[in-house]
């Protein structure tokens, strides 16, 4: 069966889903993401001040996660400006997870069109915490 489906790596787990992610890196510290680090999802363990990722040029069928494990602010922005699908608008440069008390465990997934021109972007969020959830703030 052939698919166009976003790319999916490694094997099914124990609860039938797929791996979305090859690797995981953790990053303290402003980090640009690479074409070729597709299939990662990046966390900020370890980080004790704000973190930023800026994606690579967009081009076809990239995907990459973001999950926030310290409790600090973490921003993923676009190297190409206002290409990001989120929240019922279609030209975002950024989001963040950046609001007190609603980080710890915001996760974003970011895909690529097929044609290169968008990112898609999936709230992967671990759900409601005490705060009542966590906030993602676009720019």
């Amino acid at each position: 069966m052939t698919t166009n489906a976003i790319p999916v790596y490694g094997t099914p787990q124990g609860y039938g889903g797929p791996i979305l992610y090859a690797n995981e890196v953790a990053k303290t510290a402003n980090y640009t993401i690479t074409r070729a680090e597709t299939g990662t999802r990046f966390t900020n363990t370890g980080a004790t001040g704000a973190v930023q990722f800026t994606l690579p040029a967009l081009s076809p069928n990239l995907v990459y996660g973001f999950l926030v494990i310290a409790d600090q602010s973490v921003t993923v922005v676009s190297a190409a400006g206002t290409d990001i699908v989120w929240a019922n608008n279609a030209g975002k440069s950024s989001l963040a997870f950046s609001t007190s008390s609603e980080k710890i465990g915001g996760a974003l997934r970011f895909t690529s069109n097929q044609a290169g021109t968008k990112w898609y972007v999936e709230n992967e969020s671990a759900g409601a915490n005490a705060s009542g959830g966590n906030t993602i703030t676009a720019a």
